[in-house]
C-alpha cells in the first residue's frame, strides 16, 4: 500500500522565526504581557471572562503545603440531563500578539483511570482544536499541577477562546481548574541539532500546538520562542546505522526514544547518536489510514502514553520493528463518529479511540468510523436514509428490532449532545444536502 505524505503546513511557522543568532544559556524569558487571567478568587464566577459554564461551580479546594486554592469545579452532578460539562472563555484578543502561551492548573477527584480533561482553543478558522488532554491515572490528585502550552499561530486572532471539557459520566467524577492565564513572550532561544558520528540526514521538527512538522537537514540551528515545546523525531536508520539514543547539552541522561521533547527555557544542543545495525531492529513503514473518509487528523506519539503531534491520515510513518506507537483518533469529526481500530485487518475489541501499538513490520493501522446519518448501515449517506432516519427517531424499538447490529444514537446524534432527538434533524438535512 502506498500512501502520500502529509503536507508540511508547519513550514511557514518554523521558517518565520527569522535569521539565526547565538543566545546564551543565561538568556531568561522576559516579563510576560498578560492578556487573560482568572484565579477564581471572586465570590462568583466572572462572566466577563467565561462565556459558557455548564456543570461548573466555584469552590475552594485544598492544595499541598496546607494552602487553600480557589478553583472551579467541573462535575456532572452540577448539570442538567443531556448537558455537556464545559467551561469556555469569552473572546480574548490576540490579533496583535507575536506569540503567547496558555497556562492553567488542574487536579481531579473520583476520576477513573484513562478518563481525560480535554483542553481546546478556537482557531482563526472558527474551529476548535485540542491543545492538550490531561489523562487521569485513577488516583485522586494530591495537589494542583501546572500545565503550560505554547499557542499555535492559528490561535493568535481577535476571537481566541479556550475551553475545558472533562470526561464526566459518573456523579463523583470531578475536575478542578485553578488559575488560568494567557500571556505573551518575545525572547527567542536557539536549538542546535546534529548527528553522531557526523552525518547529514533529514530530521522532522514539530512545534507543540502545530499539526505538522517540517524536515530539516542536519546539522542545523533554529530559534524558537522562549518556553516553546519542541519535538525532534530522529530517522530510524541512516546508511548502515540504526538510532541509538539522544544526548542534550552533553549531559549523562540518555534518552532511547527517537522522539525527543525539549522545553526551550534556554539555548541548547541536542545530539542523536547512531550505531551499527542491530539484529532484530528492522526498518518498517506503518500506514495510518481512516475510513470511510480519508484524511482524519490523528494524534501520534512514538512512546507508550506520549502524544505529541497530529498527522493527517493517510500517510506512511517510517520506524523500526519493536517500537511503540501511540495514536489517538478523534471521537467525532464533522461527518463521522469513531467506531474502533482495525490493526492489520483485525478489528480490535471495544471502541477506545486511544491505540498503543508495538510495530511488527509494515503494519496498517486503520481508524474506522461510521457516517453520521447513515442509519441503514450501507456506508453511504443518501436519500435512502431519509425515511429511516425519521423512523429511528420516532420508533426506537422498531429500529432496534430491524437493525439490531446498528447503534441508533451513534448514527443519529448529529449535533453530538449524546442523545438522538428532534434537535438532530437540521444537522441531518445539512449533511444530506452537502453530500
Amino acid at each position: 500500500m502506498r500512501i502520500n505524505s502529509v503536507t508540511r503546513a508547519g513550514l511557514v511557522c518554523l521558517l518565520g522565526f527569522g535569521a539565526l543568532s547565538a543566545l546564551s544559556k543565561a538568556d531568561q524569558r522576559g516579563e510576560p504581557a498578560r492578556y487573560f487571567f482568572d484565579d477564581f478568587s471572586s465570590t462568583s464566577l466572572d462572566r466577563s471572562n467565561w462565556e459558557t459554564a455548564v456543570g461548573v461551580t466555584l469552590t475552594r479546594d485544598p492544595r499541598d503545603a496546607g494552602q487553600v486554592a480557589a478553583a472551579v469545579r467541573l462535575a456532572p452532578d452540577q448539570r442538567k440531563a443531556g448537558e455537556v460539562v464545559e467551561l469556555s472563555s469569552a473572546a480574548i484578543s490576540l490579533s496583535r500578539v507575536p506569540g503567547a502561551e496558555l497556562s492553567y492548573t488542574v487536579r481531579h477527584h473520583g476520576v477513573e483511570v484513562g478518563e481525560r480533561l480535554t483542553v481546546e482553543y478556537l482557531a482563526d478558522d472558527g474551529r476548535w482544536y485540542i491543545i492538550e488532554r490531561v489523562v487521569a491515572d485513577g488516583r485522586d490528585s494530591i495537589a494542583f499541577s501546572r500545565h503550560i502550552r505554547v499557542l499555535p499561530v492559528e490561535a493568535l486572532h481577535a476571537e481566541f477562546r479556550v475551553r475545558f471539557r472533562p470526561d464526566a459520566d459518573d456523579e463523583d467524577d470531578t475536575w478542578y481548574i485553578g488559575e488560568v492565564s494567557v500571556a505573551g513572550y518575545e525572547p527567542l532561544q536557539t536549538l542546535a541539532v546534529r548527528l553522531h558520528p557526523a552525518r547529514s540526514a533529514q530530521m522532522e521538527v514539530v512545534l507543540a500546538g502545530r499539526y505538522d512538522g517540517i524536515n530539516l537537514t542536519t546539522p542545523f540551528s533554529r530559534r524558537f520562542p522562549a518556553g516553546s515545546r519542541v519535538y525532534l523525531i530522529a530517522p530510524p536508520t541512516i546508511d548502515e546505522c540504526v538510532f541509538s539514543h539522544w544526548l542534550v547539552d552533553g549531559g549523562d541522561r540518555i534518552q532511547r526514544q527517537r522522539v525527543l521533547r525539549l522545553d526551550m527555557t534556554a539555548g541548547m544542543e541536542a545530539v542523536a547518536h547512531y550505531r551499527p545495525w542491530v539484529s532484530g531492529r528492522n526498518e518498517a513503514s506503518v500506514a495510518i489510514v481512516s475510513e470511510p473518509l480519508a484524511g482524519v487528523q490523528i494524534t501520534l506519539g512514538t512512546e507508550t502514553g506520549q502524544l505529541f503531534t497530529s498527522v493527517r491520515a493517510e500517510r506512511e510513518y517510517p520506524c523500526l520493528t519493536g517500537e511503540w506507537l501511540t495514536l489517538l483518533a478523534p471521537s467525532r469529526t464533522a461527518r463521522m463518529v469513531f467506531n474502533g481500530w482495525i490493526v492489520n485487518d483485525e478489528k480490535l475489541p471495544g471502541d477506545d479511540n486511544l491505540l498503543e501499538h508495538r510495530v511488527t513490520g509494515d503494519d496498517v493501522l486503520l481508524a474506522e468510523y461510521v457516517l453520521l446519518g447513515d442509519v441503514n448501515g450501507d456506508g453511504m449517506l443518501d436519500k435512502y436514509d431519509v425515511d429511516l432516519f425519521i423512523a429511528a427517531l420516532i420508533d426506537p424499538l422498531g429500529y432496534a428490532e430491524n437493525y439490531p447490529e446498528l447503534d441508533r444514537i451513534q448514527r443519529g446524534d448529529i449535533n453530538g449532545d449524546g442523545v438522538f432527538d428532534a434537535f438532530d434533524i437540521d444537522g441531518f438535512v445539512n449533511l444530506l444536502l452537502n453530500e
